[in-house]
């Protein structure tokens, strides 16, 4: 399966430009033959996530709507995330889609706490995955990334985890640490996805973000080259090359679960 990941300079709060900058991805994309698309972390809004404007019912989100209409034109399946409300405060979501269908659908697990996202977003309380086109895929969105837990829960099944992020410049190298070691601890794919440019926080003052997107195979190796200047790297996951490295080399065998329960 052919895979693309963006690297989309959000525009904080400005749905209509975002659409523009992710229409041009895509239909690049589309060129390039791409069948699986990923966007990072609230692909329409960025850190505009406080307004309540931009929280949306999953019945009538109109990202949802976007993206089903970008799928079915261009034929090819769509990651992408989004603010879903609820009748507290909303949840921060991973969304695949294809066609008019939603494949998979997360909420992120770990609100970051240190800069007061758990004060604006409510707790996920369930892993997502799906089987799509010979590989089952699981998906989680930025500061999760810190938690290996939840990817060993996944990785029993899945061959291919993607991560959605909004990740500052000044600890991009663990963003990319991280991800490398999360493939080589569940031997699978692991595909981060970030954003770029800038936002002005009232707490902390600007924050940037550079081109920082990246997968990595079931040994930590990257898949893609070197990303500056380019909007969409691209790169193929095979599931069948997972499953054979995973039983000429079964680690996860050796796991004691029963023990770490124990422990904590």
């Amino acid at each position: 399966m052919k895979v693309g990941i963006t690297q989309l300079h959000i525009a904080d709060g400005d749905i209509v430009e975002n659409k523009k900058r992710c229409l041009e991805i895509i239909q690049k994309a589309y060129e390039e033959e791409v069948e699986l698309l990923c966007f990072p972390e609230l692909t329409l809004i960025g850190h505009a996530e406080e307004g309540s404007h931009f929280e949306e019912a999953f019945e009538s989100s109109q990202t949802l709507i976007f993206f089903k209409e970008q799928s079915k034109k261009y034929k090819m399946a769509i990651i992408f995330g989004y603010l879903q409300q609820t009748t507290d405060k909303p949840l921060n979501c991973l969304v695949m889609v294809k066609d008019d269908q939603v494949l998979m659908h997360y909420a992120k697990i770990h609100p970051y706490t240190q800069f007061g996202e758990n004060l604006k977003i409510n707790k996920g309380d369930r892993v997502a995955k799906v089987w799509y086109d010979g590989l089952n895929i699981s998906g989680f969105v930025c500061y999760d990334l810190r938690f290996p837990e939840i990817f060993q829960v996944v990785s029993k099944d899945c061959q291919a985890i993607v991560i959605i992020a909004n990740w500052p410049k000044t600890t991009v190298h663990s963003f990319k640490t991280l991800l490398a070691a999360r493939a080589i601890e569940n031997q699978c794919y692991v595909i981060g996805v970030n954003r770029v440019g800038s936002f002005e926080d009232p707490l902390i003052g600007t924050i940037e973000y550079e081109e920082s997107s990246v997968a990595y195979d079931y040994l930590g190796k990257p898949l893609t080259a070197e990303g500056k200047g380019k909007k969409l790297l691209c790169f193929e996951l095979d599931g069948t090359s997972v499953e054979r490295y995973r039983a000429s080399y079964p680690v996860r065998k050796d796991r004691r679960e029963d023990l770490y329960k124990k422990m904590m």
